[in-house]
């Protein structure tokens, strides 16, 4: 038999729903903490932590604040209510003033109108912050005895998404304000009164709660935990026409849906799915929908959340799993993230180090010969990285983790190798190494394959690999199975480093091959393909 060459390694991306059998030779079964990019496998981006000591111990939220120059501003959100800012490395409490904690883990909304930035959890009143202010305070001209599940800006307006007053809940309920004037809080948020554009209007034929709420282009999306509406402003005294779109669909929690290219990508209730406000469509159905949804903790919906990272073109789901392949378990927080790469319409999965939020950021880690304490191993970035602040990595607020040797964290999710925007060292605990499977490749369907009554040999694997300095070889391990229905036998596993092996020898005979690469380093690679020798031994 010829070697089969096995190219373009990121086709397919990983694939778990089909039958492994059934997979075409370049798809994987599963890929954890790796990317699928010019027609290659590699190293995932990994966490950096930032030098920075939280005040509390139980982070929860985390969004931006973008100047018109210099470097950005981040809040925190915690356990207990308060809410921290972040600047030039250093963290100051900005909670109203007098607050008390309270410990909840309703999510946190934010959004930024007219210069004023706007954070609400559910059990309190929202707060705003004008640039002038040094604390946030109180919602101004927003009754003391409401409260909001979501608060968002759209049409120059605040609106707010179920609200309580007092006693008495309105889950479906949605108030808009009138509009903001620039660095002001809106005036008023009277829907009776006609000289102001405040809005009130509860959505009586929507069948449960509203779950999340975002803006797409100039509308605004509302979405139930299985059906989805739309608010279009109007321009007049109506303020908004309400409409609902899908009633099949909808979203599985707040912070849960992300816009991206004029389309919103949405983590629903039971599939992973995508829209533009007219037509749908999943994105997981048949690809990674069962793997993610059977390991799904239901107990944790309130934890899931999703962001884009712009910079890699990707969307991340980010969930609390049960899989057994997650390095991380045991704790409050996301542990696993599906993240869909837009470019080339694949999916993989990271391990993330218990996660509650994340967002978008510059920081400021200018770096000198004097300064730097760390070795070229773990440290990231080049000097000329450091000397702008137009770049934004993707930053997360990650929980304690004893066991795991984790502090309460703002991680810089960053490249391994080269690419890397922040002169952090990497966080070894927070970083998992590399997984990646393929499963039930037949022999019998191998190139100028002799008849199924022979026995083959999976004599020996020749990868096409590049690795960084320092990077550490990866464990190469195959295995193999006699019958469509049997557990596959695994040989010992092998080392590879480009840089000394060729080929790895394997020598196992059966009709299925099994294959399983792993990397526990935190450097970077690329796989750009590999070759299987398989030979006839014998008939069967």
């Amino acid at each position: 038999m010829p070697i089969a060459k096995v190219r373009n390694l990121s086709k397919y991306g990983v694939i778990t729903d089909a039958d492994s059998y059934n997979l075409p030779l370049e798809a994987w079964s599963m890929a954890i903490n790796a990317r699928f990019k010019d027609g290659c496998v590699e190293r995932g981006p990994v966490f950096r932590r930032m030098p920075l000591e939280l005040a509390e111990d139980d982070p929860r939220f985390l969004c931006t604040s973008i100047p018109t120059s210099g470097f950005d501003t981040f809040f925190i959100g915690y356990l207990n209510g308060q809410v921290a800012a972040v600047a030039g490395g250093l963290e100051s409490d900005v909670s109203i003033f007098g607050y008390v904690d309270n410990n909840s883990d309703t999510p946190y909304t934010h959004c930024h109108l007219s210069n004023v930035e706007y954070i609400n959890r559910e059990d309190r009143v929202p707060w705003s912050k004008t640039s002038s202010d040094t604390l946030f305070q109180a919602l101004p001209n927003w009754d003391a005895t409401w409260r909001a599940r979501i608060l968002r800006s759209a049409n120059s307006s605040l609106v707010a998404f179920g609200i309580t007053k007092g006693s008495t809940e309105y889950p479906t309920m949605v108030k808009s304000s009138s509009f903001a004037l620039f660095d002001t809080e809106p005036a008023s948020w009277d829907e009776t009164d006609p000289t102001e554009n405040a809005y009130e209007n509860i959505f009586a034929e929507m069948e449960s709660k509203i779950t999340e709420a975002q803006t797409l282009g100039d509308i605004m999306i509302v979405y139930g935990p299985n059906e989805t509406w739309k608010m279009t402003p109007t321009g007049s005294s109506d303020i908004w026409d309400v409409r609902r779109i899908f009633n099949d669909a909808g979203c599985i929690g707040v912070n849960c849906a992300v816009e991206v290219d004029k389309k919103q990508y949405v983590f629903g209730l039971n599939d992973i799915w995508v829209h533009d406000g007219v037509s749908k469509k999943s994105i997981a159905d048949g690809l990674v929908k069962k793997r993610i949804f059977e390991n799904l903790s239901l107990d944790d919906t309130q934890r899931c959340f999703v962001t884009y990272d712009e910079l890699r073109r990707e969307v991340r789901f980010n969930y609390v799993s049960s899989d057994e392949l997650c390095a991380f378990s045991g704790v409050d927080g996301c542990n696993r993230t599906a993240v869909y790469r837009i470019e080339n319409s694949t999916w993989q999965f990271d391990d993330t180090p218990f996660v509650f939020s994340a967002s978008r950021g510059n920081i400021d880690t200018t770096e000198t010969w004097a300064s730097v304490s760390d070795t070229w191993e773990t440290i990231g970035a080049t000097w000329l990285a450091q000397e702008t602040s137009l770049k934004r990595p993707l930053l997360m607020a990650g929980a304690a983790a004893a066991g795991y040797e984790l502090e309460p964290s703002i991680y810089v999710f960053d490249e391994a190798g080269a690419g890397a925007m922040t002169s952090l060292p990497v966080d070894t605990n927070a970083t998992a190494g590399v997984t990646l499977h393929r499963d039930g490749i037949d022999l019998d369907d191998m190139p100028d394959a002799p008849q199924y009554e022979t026995y083959k040999v999976l004599d020996k694997v020749f990868i096409q690999a590049r690795f960084d300095v320092d990077t550490e070889p990866l464990n190469v391990s195959i295995g193999v199975a006699d019958g469509y229905n049997a557990d596959p036998t695994f040989a010992t596993d092998m080392e590879f480093d480009p840089n000394i092996h060729w080929r790895c020898d394997f020598g196992i005979g059966g009709r299925y091959a099994f294959i399983r690469i792993t990397h526990d380093d935190v450097h970077w690679f690329r796989i750009t393909g590999y070759d299987l020798d398989v030979y006839q031994l014998g008939d069967r």
